[in-house]
């Protein structure tokens, strides 16, 4: 086992002959290594229409232990510190926001403020997962005209008929965005020599066009997704494609 430095803190480089992947040093900052991941968004470039989305499993390329950072997850989701949506077709596709966040481009974003304000208070506060059942809309004083308000302002997506995704404004360009990039990322690994490349080396590239969201956000998702492994050499972070 080896350590290096980086500027945001210790990461250690666990090596095995099976699998080597980049992870924290330590496993019960949950919260800070997600708080981190976030501020690699680049908010500004969506002049922010869309908020600071850090995907789930980003945090597992810091993290190695993934019981405890699912565990840590579903204490600060139940703790109302971050809320969880289900965005793409994976099954594993979790997108994380911090609520202040959450609720300030709600109130940023909503067309009707005073329904806004009721949909945090009486739905968002007290319904911590990712599904919303139409029946707790109507139970709580929703109309068939709110339900629409709240789907065309991008808080709700219909699941089933009577069924609801939870949401936020921009979740549509976000994954338009990130899906664009992971796939230009990718490419740019499988086709170097061997099918790997220098993390270093990868990061220098000018890919702004291709990969918005920047290089360095799709590395912890590529890690985190077990799309590459991360394998420490003399030259640094050795990205290497997962078959």
């Amino acid at each position: 086992m080896s350590k290096r430095k980086n500027e945001e803190s210790e990461i250690v480089i666990y090596s095995s002959p099976v699998k080597q992947q980049c992870v924290a040093n330590d496993v019960r900052e949950t919260e800070k290594i997600l708080r981190e991941l976030s501020l690699l968004f680049p908010e500004e470039k969506f002049l922010k229409r869309v908020p600071r989305v850090v995907m789930k499993h980003m945090i597992y390329s810091r993290i190695s232990n993934r019981t405890v950072v699912d565990k840590e997850i579903d204490e600060l989701t139940q703790n109302g510190v971050i809320r969880l949506f289900k965005l793409g077709s994976e099954e594993e596709s979790l997108a994380v926001l911090f609520m202040d966040q959450y609720k300030e481009i709600i109130n940023r974003k909503c067309s009707d403020l005073l329904l806004a304000k009721k949909f945090i208070s009486k739905i968002l506060d007290r319904i911590k997962e990712t599904t919303l059942e139409k029946e707790a809309l109507i139970r709580t004083d929703f109309s068939e005209e709110n339900i629409k308000t709240l789907i065309h302002d991008c808080l709700l997506t219909v699941r089933t008929a009577n069924t609801y995704w939870f949401c936020f404004p921009g979740a549509g360009e976000f994954m338009k965005t990130y899906v664009k990039g992971r796939q230009s990322i990718l490419g740019v690994v499988k086709k170097s020599k061997y099918q790997q490349i220098l993390q270093n080396e990868l990061e220098l590239r000018n890919m702004k066009k291709t990969v918005p969201l920047g290089v360095c956000y799709h590395v912890h998702d590529i890690i985190g997704a077990d799309l590459v492994t991360c394998v420490n050499t003399t030259s640094g972070n050795l990205l290497r494609f997962a078959n």
